[in-house]
């Protein structure tokens, strides 16, 4: 009598759907409707908030328990079948990174201060794994970009909503840290809390679904990425994202140099951004030994955003000549902040950074170096940066090498558009912490998750292919 089989594909669709539900969800985790009804029914004391007091709070946990939720029935599934086949060197790398991140933390000093930073890249870890035991084909990245482009659609709405002058969400009308009202563009933040945090996340969204727009096959399809895109661009435009919008111009660029085939078109704009990237980095490691003769408060002080940061690299750069090769600690830039403030020259008063621990930050802790990829630097050292290199140089070369190896047109779009997707969080990382934030980062490491266990698919399915 034969006996009852599982289909074959049913871990693959339980992974990914369990990860589409997270990461498309995660930018929704604000338990406000909750307490609005508790409240009706007089379950809470109306003076009790109901949930977290940020949008930044909730979506950590959100991931962070999700991750653990859909990791382990992942894992639980994969146990009696074989792991696909995934693209080693990024899986490596990637491994590799996580790996020496984690190490790190173990012996820092006071690193049960910085939990939360601790929990969340554990979370993305779970997701990368949860990415690995299953193959990812064309499908769920076509359904990924779908449901991409169907969730921008709120989330933009509500951007525009508040730039209007009407917000739903009863969070704090204070800035995080400070006693200052949320003000100018701060208020069009949809449900992240920052304006920059909604454009990390909707950037790489918008990338995926330009192959929709160009490429689709259903006019409705065509119409739904269209919605979204403009949607999307013109939250990021009213939300004075000027460093996500940067990195959307970067990556719809990538994303049509990827769809020529022109070897000459792709190899000069690799080196020229390669260029650029090396110009951005000297510049940045010179930053310490910089002694201008004009007023460094007269010119930075135009825009706080672009003096805070200066700032915030500065402090690290010589937090860092401590330790340069294991660096300070995971989560402990922010944590010691005050205490390597002490180490920087010229922040003293009368000294020419004072200014911006007198008018811009006014005593609030920056969080973050609003630069990931100087951040790698300074908490994990040479050694976590020669990692983080490793896996970005990864990355690049499966990308090139699987655009000349694919032929189909559908795919050849698929793969320009994780590209600039990709393309995007890098990008936007030299300005700002995507890959510190909940709802970016775990999109960004589904995305690589996806990228890593796909291309080994399509090169078996070019090889396999009946000659016509």
């Amino acid at each position: 009598m034969p006996t009852m089989r599982k289909p074959p594909d049913l871990h693959h669709r339980f992974v990914y759907m369990a990860l589409f539900a997270l990461v498309l969800s995660s930018p929704y985790a604000i338990p406000v409707n909750w307490h609005s009804f508790a409240r009706a029914l007089n379950l809470v004391p109306a003076e009790n908030p109901g949930f977290l007091p940020s949008p930044l709070i909730n979506q950590t946990w959100y991931v962070v328990f999700g991750s653990i939720a859909l990791f382990i029935p992942a894992m639980l599934l994969s146990l009696r079948r074989p792991l696909p086949g995934a693209d080693k060197l990024i899986a490596v790398s990637a491994l590799v990174w996580f790996g020496v991140t984690g190490l790190r933390a173990l012996f820092t000093p006071g690193i049960q201060w910085s939990y939360m930073e601790v929990f969340l890249q554990a979370a993305f870890l779970l997701v990368f794994l949860a990415c690995l035991t299953t193959g990812c084909t064309s499908r769920a990245i076509s359904r990924f970009q779908i449901l991409g482009a169907l969730i921008a659609i709120p989330l933009a709405c509500l951007a525009l909503v508040q730039n209007a002058g009407f917000d739903p969400l009863p969070y704090s009308s204070t800035m995080p840290g400070s006693l200052d009202a949320v003000h100018g563009k701060h208020v069009v933040a949809s449900t992240f809390g920052h304006p920059n945090y909604m454009g990390s996340y909707l950037a790489p969204l918008i990338v995926l679904a330009l192959p929709l727009l160009l490429a689709g096959q259903q006019i409705v399809v065509r119409v739904l990425s269209a919605v979204s895109i403009s949607m999307a661009v013109s939250a990021l435009l009213v939300g004075g994202t000027r460093g996500p919008l940067v990195a959307l111009a970067v990556g719809g660029v990538v994303f049509f140099l990827f769809l020529r085939r022109e070897k000459v078109q792709w190899r000069r704009a690799i080196l020229l951004f390669a260029a650029a990237v090396c110009a951005f980095g000297v510049s940045v490691l010179a930053l310490p030994f910089l002694r201008p003769g004009f007023d460094i408060g007269d010119r930075l002080l135009g825009s706080k955003e672009i003096a805070s940061r200066a700032f915030y690299w500065r402090v690290g750069l010589y937090a860092v000549a401590d330790n340069p090769v294991f660096g300070i600690g995971p989560g402990q830039f922010d944590r010691l902040f005050w205490q390597n403030i002490l180490k920087t020259p010229d922040t003293a008063p009368g000294g020419s950074w004072h200014f911006v621990l007198a008018s811009v930050i006014r005593g609030v802790r920056p969080g973050q170096m609003h630069n990931d990829h100087l951040q790698v630097l300074v908490e994990t050292g040479l050694i976590g940066a020669a990692a983080w290199g490793a896996f970005w140089a990864a990355i690049v070369r499966s990308a090139i090498k699987l655009r000349s190896a694919l032929a189909g047109r559908a795919d050849i779009t698929r793969n320009a558009a994780v590209c600039g997707a990709m393309a995007v969080v890098f990008v936007d990382a030299q300005f700002g912490f995507p890959l510190h934030l909940p709802c970016s980062g775990v999109l960004f490491w589904l995305v690589v998750g996806m990228y890593a266990t796909w291309k080994p698919q399509c090169n078996v399915l070019e090889t396999h292919e009946p000659s016509s």
